[in-house]
């Protein structure tokens, strides 16, 4: 009484071992994709502060100087509508940076998409192999 390879994988007590073993080699990649994603998103948060940082800082330092110089020119005849005129330029500005700020956090991917996209496809195939080992 030979047993063949095809019995031994019927065979429910040795059956768990090979589905246990792809299960955690499965839940191993996912883990692994999940901890790369995390990393592409930790250094893309990085970049993005520094260069947040420098632009405020030389754009601050821009506004300034061009605010002094548009009051400088203006001073003797015009001050009051160059700093009512410089006032509104800069809100606008502001306000159109968060409205375009708003737009791009709304539109973003979703953190972590190929992660969960491939969970979803796990969490089918799954169902799909206990449905046809429920049929059988």
């Amino acid at each position: 009484m030979s047993s063949s390879p095809v019995d031994a994988q019927n065979n429910p007590s040795t059956a768990w071992p090979h589905f246990l073993a792809g299960f955690l080699g499965l839940v191993r990649t996912r883990i692994e994709l999940f901890s790369v994603e995390l990393q592409e998103e930790k250094i893309r948060a990085h970049q993005t502060l520094l260069l947040l940082v420098i632009a405020v800082v030389f754009l601050g330092i821009t506004v300034l100087l061009i605010t002094i110089f548009v009051l400088a020119l203006f001073w003797d005849t015009y001050r009051l509508w160059a700093i009512i005129s410089m006032t509104l330029i800069y809100a606008s500005i502001g306000l159109l940076a968060l409205w375009i700020m708003r737009c791009q956090w709304q539109n973003s991917p979703r953190a972590f998409a190929m992660t969960m996209g491939e969970f979803e496809k796990d969490i089918t195939m799954f169902a799909a192999r206990a449905q046809d080992s429920v049929d059988e």
